[in-house]
């Protein structure tokens, strides 16, 4: 009887495994014929090409369905030559940010491709902008959007090794926020990616949409339908990139995040950093948006980073980019009361960066606070004048 039950148990947990296992496996999207490229302008530095193919998932709206590639092939190349796949943010209304680093890259003889996440850019329909129905409170949708943005990649993937202009074996790919998210799973699922970097992205979607200060809309919706976290998680775990994610995975990867994101949460992307085998980090001493104050040295340092892995030149990644930490929020003081401020630190105390030292300007004049983060983007302190200091608070958001 011991022994009979020891068998069940055996078979039990060969179909339970057997079942994870399916449920975290991944159908590449089916094999399709490309039409040829188009021309669609010139640089100093790269051609643009222009090519269209069917979405690997085809949706209600006709605009999705059409995936609109943006090929930058550099003007000097000699050869196949390697090549990024570009992803943009959430609600891009263009392609400026890919511009700028294909121009970067093309000047070190590396080819981009700029590919439109769903329901952005062309694939938007008319009358919505760009990734307004990206991400719904409808677990089954946001999976199902998720699921095609990936298999769009794999497609994309697919038409670049039809291109003797491309090198096969040197394949990257890079997003920025929501691309970023996109472009980890993508990396998870696809063997053909030989190296990653990952601007202010992270992992672990539920939990993002559950804390992010972007999306709390989307949450707010999600609860009052009564699906919670857990119940998200769920949902979406067959495009969720710590599905596939293994740390023994030892392809390099870049990953960029900020310290005071609220948009994509340090939880997120410290799950994202914990699921990569091998991940090399730059933290910002912003918010969300306050890369963009330092856009130009990012977008070098992506191109040199690829540069790097797919041409084997020597590169040194820098431990961090200074970028100022800008805040804006409400101060109060005894002597001036409630008021709005715009701020900018100048001093940190330790390496939580929870102490801090900032210059106020408000429409009382300027002032100095200096105080420590209690949470949720409160802090508690002094605030010094020109005549005269006081305790003081300060609730200010960074950019």
């Amino acid at each position: 009887m011991g022994l009979t039950w020891l068998r069940a148990w055996a078979l039990l947990g060969l179909v339970l495994v057997g079942g994870i296992l399916r449920a975290q496996s991944w159908t590449p999207p089916p094999a399709i014929n490309f039409d040829p490229m188009t021309a669609a302008g010139e640089s100093a530095d790269y051609t643009v090409w222009n090519v269209t193919f069917l979405s690997a998932v085809i949706t209600d709206i006709p605009a999705n369905n059409q995936v609109k590639l943006r090929v930058y092939l550099p003007n000097d190349s000699v050869g196949p030559v390697p090549v990024v796949l570009l992803l943009h943010y959430w609600g891009a209304p263009d392609t400026k940010v890919e511009d700028e680093i294909a121009t970067l890259l093309a000047r070190r003889g590396i080819a981009s491709v700029a590919m439109p996440l769903p329901y952005h850019l062309a694939r938007s329909p008319i009358g919505r902008r760009s990734g307004e129905l990206a991400i719904l409170p409808d677990p089954q949708a946001l999976n199902r959007t998720m699921s095609q943005a990936v298999l769009d990649v794999q497609r994309t993937i697919d038409f670049i090794e039809t291109r003797h202009e491309f090198d096969r074996e040197k394949i990257g790919v890079g997003g920025t926020s929501l691309g970023a998210i996109v472009a980890a799973t993508a990396f998870g699922v696809e063997p053909r990616i030989k190296t990653a970097t990952f601007l202010l992205g992270g992992a672990d979607l539920a939990g993002l949409v559950y804390s992010s200060s972007k999306v709390s809309l989307i949450k707010n919706a999600l609860e009052r339908k009564g699906i919670g976290e857990a119940q998200l998680r769920q949902a979406l775990a067959p495009s969720e990139a710590t599905s596939y994610l293994r740390t023994s995975d030892k392809r390099p990867t870049l990953l960029v995040t900020a310290r005071f994101d609220t948009v994509v949460p340090t939880r997120s992307s410290d799950a994202l950093a914990n699921a990569l085998g091998n991940n090399e980090r730059i933290m910002l001493d912003t918010g969300h948006f306050g890369g963009f104050l330092v856009q130009a040295r990012l977008a070098q340092t992506v191109a040199r980073y690829f540069d790097s892995k797919l041409n084997g030149h020597a590169f040194a990644l820098p431990r961090t980019l200074f970028a100022p930490t800008v805040r804006l929020g409400l101060t109060y003081d005894s002597p001036r009361g409630l008021q709005i401020a715009l701020g900018m630190d100048i001093w940190r105390a330790n390496v939580d960066r929870d102490g801090f030292g900032a210059v106020l300007l408000s429409p009382k004049g300027v002032s100095f606070f200096l105080g420590k983060d209690i949470g949720n983007g409160l802090s508690v302190g002094a605030s010094i004048m020109p005549r005269h200091a006081s305790l003081g608070a300060f609730w200010s958001v960074v950019f």
